[in-house]
């Protein structure tokens, strides 16, 4: 029943009565069983509780259950506590896909001059999540350790990732798979490891799963300012967190202000919709429902952005001329007005976490 219909309209009783039985075939298995692979599996199904139904009416059940369960695992492996991969050298190359830098404050607005001045164009704050002017992200620092992050949410945990380089390749897929094996995927991990698909958690509700990192960040001014409804977009009722984490060495692409390693940004005002040679029309459901999705390959690596200027004439003339570019660096906070076009890419070695708050 969840999958056979989109899933925004599927009736709640249905994914409260998944949510109850993951819970149920969780303790049942952990009561009957005390081998460690019956823990973990228990783990896992918890997980999916949350991931899959958002622990519909249980989720302090769910996190208390994980909890008790993962206190019966032995310490974490030394091997657990393996360093960072360390970042080659990154210099910042000439803007190539777009002409403008976006526009970089030297001190942050206040409510009231960001509600009448800055409200609808971008803008960056460089280092903002590190300075005094803001209360400092433990984030920045914590988040590189792979020992801290398993520290804070347990052995056996699994998470939702998409595999492939950009949502809109032919190739691209989700799956789920364990938090240990997704750090290491995403570079986390100082071994060398053999090339495969490259792993993205996107526009994810982790917090939702692992409030305990939570704790590591906090809210800018801005998120509580209450800006005016804009065309096309009415602000949700609540602050709504996503968490966007994956490799950089231009692996990802997506069609989200950075908390550690480097993401480069793409953005075009929303007037250029009309020129963005969007998907949609009468393909498969999938191209119909990534009407909000260009088909110009921004941020994909190329010598020259401009030798597909031949395929996407009303792009080059309408658009480029417009579009804005920069490197997000860690602990830079990006504020993006709603309806604006919008590109990013992990750049350097690597893993790159990001965090977008809407409101």
């Amino acid at each position: 029943m969840i999958n056979s219909i989109p899933f925004n309209v599927v009736p709640r009783h249905w994914l409260r009565l998944y949510t109850d039985a993951a819970l149920l075939q969780s303790l049942g298995a952990v009561v009957l069983e005390s081998k460690k692979e019956v823990w973990l599996e228990s783990i896992r199904k918890l997980d999916m509780a949350i991931i899959v139904a958002g622990a519909v009416g249980r989720k302090e059940w769910i996190l208390a259950t994980i909890r008790d369960i993962q206190a019966q695992f032995p310490s974490p492996d030394d091997d657990d506590d393996r360093p960072l991969k360390k970042a080659r050298l990154y210099v910042e190359p000439s803007l190539l896909y777009a002409p403008n830098p976006i526009p970089v404050l030297h001190h942050p607005p206040s409510i009231d001059t960001y509600l009448s001045t800055y409200l609808k164009h971008p803008f960056i704050l460089r280092g903002h999540l590190n300075s005094s002017s803001n209360p400092p992200w433990p984030a920045c620092n914590r988040w590189c350790s792979t020992k801290y992050l398993l520290e804070k949410v347990g052995r056996g945990r699994v998470v939702p990732v998409e595999v492939g380089e950009a949502y809109d390749d032919e190739s691209w897929t989700q799956k789920i798979i364990p938090f240990t094996e997704f750090l290491v995927r995403a570079g986390f991990d100082a071994q060398d490891l053999p090339e495969s698909s490259p792993l993205y958690l996107a526009q994810y509700a982790l917090f939702d799963q692992f409030p305990e990192l939570e704790k590591d960040i906090c809210y800018p001014d801005y998120v509580w300012s209450s800006p005016p409804p804009m065309e096309s977009y009415s602000p949700p009722d609540d602050i709504i967190v996503n968490v966007w984490v994956g490799s950089g060495n231009e692996e990802i692409v997506s069609p989200a202000h950075t908390v550690i390693g480097r993401k480069r940004v793409w953005v075009a005002p929303p007037s250029c919709r009309p020129h963005m040679h969007a998907h949609g029309g009468d393909k498969d459901l999938a191209d119909q429902y990534m009407t909000n999705t260009s088909k110009v390959p921004i941020l994909r690596p190329t010598n020259d952005f401009k030798t597909i200027q031949s395929d996407y004439p009303e792009f080059f003339r309408h658009v480029w001329p417009v579009s804005l570019e920069a490197v997000l660096e860690p602990g830079d906070l990006m504020v993006m007005p709603p309806g604006w076009w919008h590109a990013m890419r992990g750049e350097g070695s690597g893993p790159a976490w990001s965090i977008s708050m809407w409101y």
